[in-house]
């Protein structure tokens, strides 16, 4: 209907009679009017259904919203809404309104709601779209407008890519030397990598799995997270989380071949991309024994205690020193030059002399002085005793109450049958019992025979004829 005056009339007609009514008089029609009061002000776009990069790709889809302002000094404007449009046939606009509510003078405004937009599978271009604008003014006349949206460029297939550019290593586990570098043997070892995105579009929300190394390393997936990386830019790890090496084989050096899967955009998509740690060589020592008891030597003759030093790391192990820490003259080392130089997979035999003149009780400590890896001691410990073989040397050390001896009192040692075994003698009130040597030189004694005096008062313990071992040792002079 044409814009202008219109009068308004009613016909009433119940039927039988007709009337017409003049009263409610005239209205006006008038259309709304283009307004030039609004302007696009920016605008932002996300991807909804994409590959994370925050790029718009042929057959992604993705959210745009839309900030509008009145440039208007004068007027205010109300109930202002919009609807999206475009006319290019490879984009969908799947909710294409907005609303904007009321505008003061000079405001800008985001609308309440964003436009949903799919483009088309293999669609690279511009997109030129329109915001149609409906409102009101303060006095209720109708306004509309199109403001022309700047263009949207739809990108070929393009994706984040990545490469491993450096790694920094915490060696700092019990069997380590926290230099920063790898060695043969070191466990429990912390590390970062650097990675950088040489692809064409930002990653977010990107998460690291270092892959299983071989087996021999122990060592299953280990995890790490990442802030974003836009293209072109590197980063490391967080700063509170890394990666887990477990262990290194004491006889491995080179370099380990391992592999990184990247994820970004929530895990959707992923790239498993090479790195390489480098193993330096490392000298590892094991010894045997690490503790001897040499038993029980007559005065005059050395106990010799062999022992074997074996390289089983993958560089030589120079050995400087075995330190005799009590510096006894009457200790030596035999079988061996200083410095001692081990091969790895080698193994070299020494011998630890101790010879003593007196009776002693011996409780030696050799402290082995070399290069291995994390720097620490190793020390051999040996233990025995040296004995006056006479007879009047032999004593009692009675590990159980046995045959009721517990609190007899001594007749001295000696060979009283002849036969070159020691015999002992005790007694308690009127038993006496006889032990004799199991064989010569030997600390084992077996019970022979009880002996009861007659006339004088018994004993209160009870008579037990059972043969069992005591072990005499030696009470020094």
């Amino acid at each position: 209907m044409p814009e202008g005056f219109y009068w308004i009339y009613a016909i009433i007609d119940d039927g039988t009679n007709q009337a017409v009514d003049y009263s409610p008089g005239y209205i006006e029609i008038k259309h709304p009017q283009i307004s030039s009061d609004f302007t696009y002000y920016s605008k932002s776009t996300e991807e909804d259904d994409g590959d994370g990069d925050e790029i718009i790709e042929s057959g992604e889809s993705f959210d745009m919203e839309i900030r509008i302002r009145n440039e208007s000094y004068d007027n205010s404007y109300n109930l202002v809404s919009s609807t999206l449009t475009t006319t290019n046939p490879n984009v969908t606009i799947t909710d294409n309104d907005s609303y904007y509510g009321d505008f003061s003078t000079r405001e800008a405004r985001w609308g309440d709601n964003d436009f949903d937009i799919q483009i088309a599978i293999g669609f690279v271009g511009d997109v030129d779209f329109d915001l149609n604008l409906e409102f009101r003014d303060a006095d209720g006349y109708e306004y509309y407008q199109v403001l022309d949206i700047p263009d949207i460029h739809i990108s070929g297939n393009v994706s984040p890519a990545f490469e491993v550019i450096g790694i920094q290593i915490v060696d700092d586990g019990s069997k380590c030397n926290n230099d920063g570098i790898l060695n043969s043997g070191e466990t429990s070892i912390e590390y970062k990598l650097q990675i950088r995105n040489k692809g064409a579009g930002k990653a977010i929300d990107v998460y690291c799995e270092a892959q299983p190394f071989p087996s021999e390393f122990k060592t299953e997936i280990s995890s790490a997270t990442y802030p974003d990386i836009p293209s072109g830019s590197a980063a490391w790890t967080d700063p509170d989380d890394h990666f887990i090496l477990h262990e290194i084989p004491a006889d491995f050096a080179g370099i380990i071949n391992a592999q990184v899967n990247v994820f970004w955009a929530d895990r959707q998509f992923n790239q498993l991309i090479p790195f390489n740690i480098e193993v330096q060589p490392a000298p590892w020592l094991n010894y045997y024994p690490k503790t001897s008891d040499f038993g029980i030597k007559a005065l005059g003759n050395a106990a010799i205690v062999p022992v074997t030093l074996t390289n089983y790391g993958s560089s030589d192990i120079i050995i400087s020193q075995i330190e005799d820490l009590s510096a006894n003259s009457n200790n030596w080392i035999t079988g061996a030059t200083f410095p001692i130089t081990i091969s790895p997979g080698t193994s070299t035999i020494i011998g630890i002399n101790i010879q003593r003149d007196n009776p002693e009780n011996v409780n030696e400590t050799f402290r082995i002085h070399s290069n291995i890896h994390n720097g620490i001691t190793q020390d051999i410990v040996i233990s025995g005793s040296f004995y006056n073989p006479l007879p009047q040397g032999y004593k009692k050390l009675w590990e159980s109450g046995a045959a009721g001896t517990d609190d007899c009192n001594w007749i001295e040692p000696a060979d009283l049958d002849g036969d070159g075994l020691i015999d002992l003698v005790m007694y308690d009130r009127n038993e006496i019992y006889f032990w004799e040597q199991k064989s010569i030189n030997s600390f084992e004694f077996e019970y022979k025979y009880t002996y009861i005096v007659p006339g004088l008062m018994p004993s209160f313990m009870l008579y037990k004829r059972v043969i069992v071992m005591v072990i005499i040792k030696l009470i020094l002079f």
